[in-house]
């Protein structure tokens, strides 16, 4: 999670001049949220949508959301929307928007465009295919609060599956530490 730069209100795409569209948004016109989440997707339209119900489960009291699809040729961008349209409208949303590219332009353009939204004084790089513990944006806030520190990220625990002819295995790898905190910024 990055501590945010002081914005102006801007564009959507003033950071890329990408052209995209927008299939879902949500304003509120007072919003306490702390923290952005801002999401990119290429082709993980259905895991993205568990990764948006992690969100759903946080215990940070709001948040803002943004999803930016990178013209995913699957139907990624109208899963998405139809999540949003079921589940955009929830208290723990205070603004939300879905964002489509027109054209592939990669995950450095859809991050990019994802923090063209951001309005909070936090933000949380979330790709579609994870997902994050419910107390994972309330600690990492309270960690870049308390410490004076400019950014904090969680460690991340791995899941696998292994498939052969005779066995599936699963197994996990878990981080023992959940939160590092990096130097401060000059």
């Amino acid at each position: 999670m990055l501590e945010c730069c002081d914005r102006q209100d801007r564009g959507a795409d003033m950071l890329t001049g990408m052209p995209s569209e927008t299939l879902f948004e949500k304003k509120k016109l007072r919003s306490n949220a702390q923290v952005t989440v801002a999401v990119s997707c290429f082709n993980y339209g259905r895991e993205g949508t568990e990764a948006l119900g992690s969100l759903l489960a946080q215990t940070e009291k709001t948040i803002d959301v943004v999803v930016v699809d990178d013209h995913s040729p699957d139907d990624s961008a109208e899963v998405l929307r139809e999540w949003f349209r079921e589940n955009g409208e929830a208290d723990k949303f205070s603004n939300t928007h879905l964002v489509r590219h027109l054209q592939n332009q990669g995950l450095s353009y859809s991050r990019n465009t994802a923090l063209s939204f951001v309005q909070t004084p936090y933000v949380f790089i979330l790709d579609a295919d994870n997902q994050l513990y419910p107390r994972a944006l309330q600690v990492l806030r309270e960690a870049l609060e308390n410490s004076g520190y400019a950014m904090a990220y969680s460690l991340i625990e791995r899941f696998w599956v292994s498939v052969s002819s005779r066995t599936t295995q699963y197994g996990c790898q878990k981080s023992l530490a959940t939160v590092t905190i990096s130097m401060p910024w000059p």
